[in-house]
């Protein structure tokens, strides 16, 4: 090695001295076993690096693997929203569901997924429109005038049924518990029968 023979060097050791008199070079042995611990410290640290360069890279996602994730993250991306939607209110109704579905049929139907879904009915329709939330049906434009005339003619009946009849409606439960109280008190009578 060149350091070790610039040392054994009688005109290195002359130099120095002359340079700077309080200057000791140390003997061989001591500065071979220095230059040996250095070495293995630096061999050490390069193990650890190229063991973690070899974690860091089984972590490291290729491109096939970058691309799937781009494109679950987009498959997944309005199901997130729904859920925080949904899970904002403590009762989400039809007239929120809808919507809701509505949303995410449109974007299934992007990955030709749609065929899994029903069509909400009439019975859909109508919750979404009397909600003030969903006034217009802007999720299904081609489904609110024919719900629209479909309320109409429910209402005509409804106002045609009520002049024929025209007996007071009795109040049959005056609050929800009361309702579910009832409820309760049939079923036993049920049993008992």
């Amino acid at each position: 090695m060149q350091p070790l023979n610039v040392l054994e060097n009688k005109k290195f050791h002359d130099f120095v001295y002359e340079a700077e008199s309080r200057y000791q070079i140390p003997c061989q042995d001591i500065f071979k076993k220095k230059i040996f611990e250095a070495v293995n410290f630096v061999q050490d640290a390069n193990r650890e690096i190229r063991k973690d360069g070899k974690k860091l890279e089984s972590l490291l996602l290729d491109d096939q693997e970058l691309l799937g994730l781009k494109e679950l993250i987009n498959l997944l991306k309005p199901f997130a929203c729904t859920t925080t939607l949904m899970g904002g209110d403590i009762y989400p109704t039809l007239s929120l569901m809808l919507p809701t579905i509505t949303t995410l049929q449109e974007h299934l139907f992007q990955l030709n997924l749609a065929d899994r879904w029903e069509d909400p009915k009439i019975e859909g329709y109508l919750a979404a429109i009397l909600d003030p939330k969903f006034k217009n049906l802007g999720f299904a434009s081609e489904k609110f005038e024919e719900t629209k005339n479909y309320l109409r003619q429910k209402m005509l009946m409804l106002n045609k049924d009520e002049y024929l009849n025209e007996q007071p409606v009795e109040k049959l439960f005056s609050n929800l518990a009361s309702f579910f109280n009832n409820i309760t008190a049939v079923k036993k009578f049920s049993l008992l029968i």
